[in-house]
């Protein structure tokens, strides 16, 4: 949802415009995450992250590809020109349009592999280009497989030394590529971050006042209130930007640790879908500006009906494209790839 309002454009208190830290926080539970479910050696935790992170990418690019490279342009005739437009010329339109759609095919290609590439603004974005923080995100899994072929637990403090061993090289580097300057991107701190949560979550969990919910609300409530405030203020600094997503993860932990649990079902239903969330909301947003322009001014994303419309809108389709399309894709990938081959 963070990422959602970052991406409306709506600015807060003297013109803030913050993500509240939506990608880092995303990246601390997902070093949390792998590293609680390597703790039982998985020979198949490549496959179940692919089938997990990739079909649904897929779609969703080729689909945003599809309407912004071929039928949207052509739309576009309709919404800055709204006047008519014979057979033969949207015939033509179309033709135009396929030519550029196949110009790009590479891009395409390049962006379902998660190979970066430098796009038309200079950014190493995919086509659908939240999918920059999956390139980040696939390389993590990469490194953890291999690790893992090692048969250790330990596989995702391993994966953070080769992490910290990328930054390193690329600092040391006097002409340093533009791939290796993405690999070492500040947001990897995060996955390391993450991984330094479980062990903290273990260690602190055991210390028995910190099990009692008394002592950890009023922790809680502080660690809440710095989040907001640092956000909704803009008072980021550079330690503050690390601490508080981390820290706002590890008191989620130690709270479940307590015997807490959220059990508000439109969240959870939403927190399911998030992933779906995550790369279809700039698909709308994507329809939502075009229309706004000419159409209805109201629905601007960077207005406060916009940004709300935008975000309603965003939850709505997700929802849907995580019950219809998410879960009975991956649902016959697992039965297709792990429980046939784990019953022969």
């Amino acid at each position: 949802m963070a990422v959602v309002y970052y991406h409306t454009g709506f600015l807060l208190y003297k013109n803030v415009h913050t993500d509240f830290q939506g990608v880092s926080i995303f990246f601390v539970i997902s070093g949390f995450i792998m590293t609680y479910i390597t703790q039982d050696a998985d020979n198949k935790f490549l496959i179940r992250r692919i089938i997990r992170i990739v079909p649904l990418y897929w779609i969703i690019t080729a689909v945003a590809f599809l309407c912004f490279s071929l039928l949207f342009p052509t739309m576009g005739h309709f919404l800055h020109n709204r006047d008519s437009l014979n057979e033969a010329g949207f015939i033509n339109l179309l033709v135009g349009n396929a030519g550029a759609f196949s110009s790009h095919f590479l891009v395409l290609l390049k962006s379902f592999f998660f190979i970066p590439y430098q796009n038309e603004a200079g950014n190493l974005h995919p086509y659908l280009e939240v999918g920059w923080t999956l390139n980040l995100e696939m390389l993590f899994y990469l490194i953890i497989g291999v690790m893992l072929l090692f048969k250790t637990k330990r596989a995702t403090i391993l994966a953070c030394f080769v992490l910290i061993g990328i930054k390193v090289l690329d600092f040391s580097l006097t002409h340093s590529s533009k791939v290796l300057d993405f690999y070492s991107h500040g947001y990897t701190t995060f996955f390391i971050l993450g991984v330094f949560s479980y062990y903290a979550w273990l260690i602190l969990g055991r210390i028995h006042f910190l099990r009692k919910k008394l002592v950890l609300f009023p922790i809680g409530f502080v660690v809440l209130c710095a989040y907001l405030a640092i956000n909704t203020f803009g008072c980021h600094r550079y330690y503050s930007s690390y601490i508080i997503p981390f820290s706002v993860i590890l008191m989620a932990l130690l709270l479940h640790s307590s015997g807490l649990r959220y059990a508000w079902k439109p969240s959870i239903i939403l927190g399911d879908a998030s992933y779906a969330l995550y790369l279809t909301h700039t698909v709308w947003i994507g329809i939502q500006q075009p229309l706004s322009i000419k159409m209805i001014p109201i629905l601007k994303t960077d207005t406060i009906i916009g940004m709300f419309v935008a975000l309603i809108m965003s939850c709505i389709i997700a929802i849907f494209v995580h019950y219809k399309i998410e879960k009975p894709t991956i649902r016959m990938l697992q039965r297709r790839f792990i429980t046939r081959s784990s019953s022969v």
